[in-house]
């Protein structure tokens, strides 16, 4: 079982339902719903690294370490989201996979490798598979600010 603060566990899982909302609406609210989660998941991040900082030694310190692991690649997805003119909707499905874990009782974070296809269903040994493939997508539709 991971010993996640509930706090962190709390923010994961508003991003989580933020995102769940922010599927199938229009661009300009999918944008500003995103906004909100990620702002939900960087205070989780916020939070671990600074229980980390107090308490290296902790039993619990590779668990936050590798959920911190899953909570950065989940921030990359988030900023993918908008791109300068367009966005892409697929990030969200991503970020949701990615955080899912978090918040599962006894599940372990695993950050997902990304492919132009979709999530990969091998699950990344560390941050840097996590990335791979981050930086590919699809422009899904133009974002039009009203």
């Amino acid at each position: 079982m991971m010993h996640l603060l509930p706090e962190w566990r709390a923010d994961c899982q508003e991003a989580i339902d933020l995102l769940t909302e922010a599927v199938q609406l229009p661009p300009t609210k999918v944008i500003e719903l995103t906004a909100h989660a990620l702002r939900k998941v960087a205070d989780a991040r916020d939070g671990m690294i600074e229980r980390l900082r107090d308490q290296p030694g902790a039993d619990e310190a590779a668990e936050w370490r590798q959920a911190l692991d899953t909570v950065n690649v989940t921030l990359s997805e988030l900023t993918s989201v908008e791109y300068p003119s367009s966005f892409n909707r697929n990030h969200l499905n991503t970020a949701i996979e990615l955080l899912r874990p978090l918040v599962d009782e006894g599940a372990p974070p695993q950050p997902q490798g990304r492919t132009e296809q979709g999530p990969s269903q091998k699950p990344a040994q560390n941050v840097a598979e996590g990335l791979q493939g981050i930086q590919g997508g699809i422009v899904e539709e133009p974002v039009r600010q009203e």
